[in-house]
């Protein structure tokens, strides 16, 4: 004597559709959840910045690319000047650590990007 059990599963072509454009938006938002951290990032360091001119400062720039990983966030500055502030020198004093404390101030909300970044595409999925 055999059993026989039938399941009809109802949405699987949506579900289907949904998982496979599941990379392409993780891509999307991952990439955008880079922008906002080298943002707030690049915001964070200018805001610990020494100051005499504002030069250094104004000269931080920061920029996302699309790498084959994902993107990839850099912040910097073109200033020659600026490694000497940041790692101190008898001429411009002790070391400021301004992009090291920069980084250090966001890493709460770096995480906090990436995290509602995935939440965003989950949520899609349902």
């Amino acid at each position: 004597m055999g059993i026989s059990i039938n399941v009809d599963l109802s949405g699987v072509d949506r579900l289907r559709a949904r998982m496979d454009a599941a990379p392409l938006e993780l891509a999307n938002a991952i990439f955008a959840a880079t922008v906002k951290a080298t943002d707030a990032t690049a915001e964070s360091i200018r805001g610990v910045t020494p100051v005499r001119t504002g030069r250094l400062a104004s000269s931080i720039v920061s920029t996302v690319t699309k790498t084959p990983d994902g993107a990839r966030g850099r912040i910097s500055t073109n200033l020659r000047y600026a490694r000497f502030v940041e790692r101190g020198t008898r001429e411009h004093g002790r070391a400021q650590l301004m992009f090291e404390r920069g980084v250090k101030a966001e890493e709460p909300n770096i995480a906090e990007f990436y995290r509602s970044a995935i939440d965003s595409v989950v949520v899609t999925l349902r």
